[in-house]
């Protein structure tokens, strides 16, 4: 078995894009692109409210060449060092002083900078008897292009890629609204042919996943209240217990707040959770009072007597509650990141329930009674109906202690049978689903990360890219995809990409995100590309005559080491897809 050296990175989710964004046109060139990308594009993106960053992948910026002439410096008696510092000290712009009046200051700046190439001929590099040397007659000026870092591909087609990072308190929502209202307009003034589309935008992932918990919480809330009636059998009771959940829902509010949560996909988890917790202790606390009341005590006194008789028991399986998820509220590291407002958020939703059911439904219940009517004198169908439920409720008790009785009569037997219960459910959770930190998502998109071998150049490390993205939109279900390869920030990577690619809506296609990943492994889209280094070296040179693509090395030399390891005689290219 191969065994690989483990890589161990830093890693801050902070610091993802929100919002990507692919610039392309059908008239303008690389150049005229990235000068439109940035600064006018990225210039107007930064100014908007919670924006932090804006990448720029796969810009061509401008550069200015000097190519000095060895023989023409010599025959000048010019040193290179004197080339550099008059380059240096004569295009610069610095500030020399300022002007004040009795209302305002203003500062005074000397521009001495060249604005076109041709004004660098004329630059001034040394003096020779009287006579002024400049850098036309020991250099050629030329305008060109840097050596690019990085490159972005939007379905194939050149591009230039905006990654926009948000700052760390504002809401991601919030920005990608922002962000979207502003390329609308932005599109507006560009030129024909040119267009700017948002090919991944975060924040309408989490208004999903916030959307479906929030749906989950009312469905919950709902359904409760339902149960409720169901076994109360009275739409009063069903009133004053259902109203722990608006009011226990909305005043976790405030404890958040201080702790300083949001309403985001955890917190209105653990309230979705909370939901049927937050009613037992008013459900508790009213039928012992419904209890003391049948037993002939008045509603005032029943409810003073019955809270005070079962509020003991309540605290305690409130309390139990908290001392679970308090301790789990605090854990450090990244599960405690994910999980702290989850676990307060329940504990705190559920004290604030348990001062609801001391309160508001002793209250309620001492003013607000229900009527006392006979069997004969309910002709509600509804009623009626909820009556002859109970009546069969009561009849599955009473087997149900019969069941209770023989599970006491043979205790080793129901010891027996919870131990194996438990080690069955564990043992199945291994065998079919295993473990995973978070549950697997359809979020109708896949990323793919592409390594390929160190040394690489940027055009090698573009063009396997690219193959990888052209098997992935070979398969029906795939809107489009998008690959970055190096960095925005000038390090030099340039052996590595990634690839995001957009599916169609789960509605319209089959299947779930992570089988299509599966299925896509077995098709090429998971793939371990092992390129021998003479194949490797044809391809190359097949693929781009005259570009500046790792050269294979022969024998374990230098250069052999520095393209990456052996591993079999092969070269490997490992991109490796995941949902």
């Amino acid at each position: 078995a191969e065994i690989l050296e483990p890589i161990i990175q830093r890693f801050d989710p902070n610091q993802l894009p929100i919002v990507s964004l692919a610039l392309t046109s059908t008239v303008l060139s690389t150049p005229q692109l990235t000068a439109l990308a940035d600064p006018t594009i990225a210039g107007d993106l930064r100014s908007i409210a919670g924006v932090a960053q804006v990448n720029v992948v796969g810009g061509d910026s401008a550069q200015l060449s000097i190519n000095v002439r060895p023989t023409d410096l010599a025959a000048f008696g010019v040193g290179i060092d004197q080339v550099v510092n008059a380059v240096r000290a004569q295009n610069l712009a610095a500030p020399v002083g300022q002007v004040n009046s009795a209302l305002e200051q203003r500062s005074i700046r000397l521009e001495g900078r060249f604005e076109h190439p041709e004004e660098f001929n004329q630059l001034v590099v040394a003096q020779r008897g009287g006579q002024l040397i400049t850098l036309g007659q020991v250099a050629i000026v030329r305008a060109g292009a840097a050596e690019p870092t990085s490159a972005a591909l939007f379905n194939g087609t050149q591009a230039i890629g905006l990654d926009i990072v948000k700052s760390r308190e504002y809401s991601t929502t919030a920005v990608a609204d922002l962000v979207k209202a502003r390329i609308a307009q932005l599109q507006k003034t560009l030129p024909a042919g040119t267009r700017l589309e948002v090919v991944r935008d975060a924040g309408d992932r989490v208004r999903h996943s916030v959307r479906n918990v929030e749906e989950a919480l009312v469905e919950g809330a709902l359904l409760t209240v339902l149960v409720v009636f169901l076994f109360l059998n009275s739409w009063r009771s069903t009133v004053i217990t259902g109203l722990a959940l608006p009011v226990s829902v909305l005043t976790s509010f405030v404890p958040l707040a201080i702790f300083g949560f949001t309403l985001n996909t955890m917190s209105l988890l653990g309230l979705s959770l909370a939901i049927g917790i937050l009613i037992d202790d008013a459900i508790v606390v009213r039928e012992n009072i419904v209890r003391h009341v049948e037993l002939g005590s008045d509603h005032m006194v029943a409810a003073h007597e019955a809270t005070d008789e079962i509020g003991l028991a309540v605290a305690a399986t409130t309390f139990s509650i908290v001392a679970v998820f308090v301790p789990v509220g605090f854990m450090p590291g990244t599960a405690g990141q994910w999980f702290k407002p989850f676990a307060l958020t329940i504990a705190c939703a559920v004290l604030v329930s348990l001062f609801v059911s001391f309160s508001l439904d002793p209250m309620l219940s001492a003013y607000w009674p229900d009527p006392q009517l006979e069997a004969h004198e309910r002709r509600n169908p509804v009623a009626r109906a909820l009556e002859r439920f109970n009546i069969w409720f009561d009849h599955q008790a009473d087997r149900y202690k019969g069941l209770i009785a023989w599970a006491l009569d043979h205790r080793w037997t129901m010891v027996g049978l919870a131990a194996l219960s438990f080690v069955l459910a564990i043992a199945l959770q291994i065998v079919i689903g295993g473990f995973a930190f978070v549950p697997v998502s359809d979020q109708s998109e896949l990323n793919i990360a592409i390594e390929t071998p160190p040394g690489s150049s940027l055009d090698y490390t573009t063009l396997k890219a690219e193959e990888v993205a052209r098997m992935v939109r070979a398969r029906p279900e795939v809107r489009y995809t998008y690959t970055t390869v190096g960095s925005s920030t000038g390090s030099g990577e340039v052996d590595n990409g990634s690839g995001y690619v957009r599916l169609k809506p789960g509605r319209v296609r089959p299947g779930h995100a992570q089988a299509h990943a599966l299925v896509g492994r077995r098709d090429g889209l998971y793939l371990r590309i092992r390129l021998r280094r003479r194949a490797k070296a044809a391809a190359v040179a097949a693929a781009r005559p005259g570009s500046n693509y790792p050269r294979p090395a022969r024998g374990k030399d230098r250069g052999d080491r520095a393209l990456g390891s052996r591993r079999g005689g092969r070269r490997f290219v490992d991109a490796r897809a995941k949902a």
